[in-house]
């Protein structure tokens, strides 16, 4: 134990909680929250892609910092640098993040992010999820925009590029609703709308629809 540190970790990390998945093989270090609930991270390594043949002569670096400022709500502040050896050519990306967790009562959450590439607008996202178990009904929204044309990116913010090439920015919204009926049924229902923001960018994978 190392006084002010949480947590100080040495080997294959994976890390869920950073506004993209990362596994690498490095250090974390996490500070003990103070009295308003503020703590810091800090991690480095060499990317571990599970998909890959041999090891990637990539880089990952990162810190957060996440703060209590209010009763039931929680903000951090992410910055996160991939170096990946492309198969075509190295990409290097600095990206940035801001996002936010709020309870309003026992049942009611909400969550958000926006984030930044290379200091431009990426993308943006606000959720909603309501849980009654008293009723045993659960509700969740979501709302989420590309806010940029995405190009080329490492591997950990893009893993797909190669089989969709470049994604277009689009707008998309998701409402699902179920409902619980006894101890061994369950009722639900939904909806998912994509409109792309420029209709005449649609293409094999840049596409819009309406799922029910």
């Amino acid at each position: 134990q190392i006084d002010g540190l949480e947590k100080l970790r040495i080997g294959r990390q994976s890390l869920y909680d950073t506004p993209e998945y990362l596994s690498f093989d490095g250090a974390l270090a996490i500070t003990e929250p103070d009295e308003n609930g503020t703590s810091l991270g800090v991690y480095g390594g060499l990317p571990f892609r599970a998909y890959e043949s041999e090891r990637s002569e990539g880089r990952i670096a990162g810190s957060w910092i996440e703060t209590e400022p209010w009763r039931g709500g929680r903000v951090r502040f992410d910055y996160l640098y991939l170096k990946d050896e492309l198969a075509a050519q190295e990409e290097s990306n600095n990206f940035m993040a801001v996002s936010f967790w709020q309870t309003f009562d026992r049942w009611l959450r909400l969550r958000g992010n926006y984030s930044f590439v290379e200091g431009r607008s990426r993308d943006a996202e606000i959720a909603a999820t309501y849980y009654n178990p008293e009723n045993d009904i659960t509700i969740q929204a979501l709302y989420k925009e590309l806010l940029t044309t995405q190009r080329l990116l490492a591997s950990e913010i893009d893993p797909l590029y190669e089989t969709l090439v470049q994604y277009e920015p689009y707008r998309q919204a998701r409402l699902i609703v179920a409902k619980g009926l006894g101890d061994h049924w369950l009722v639900e229902g939904g909806t998912e709308i994509r409109r792309l923001a420029n209709g005449g960018d649609e293409g094999q994978y840049n596409r819009e629809f309406e799922r029910y």
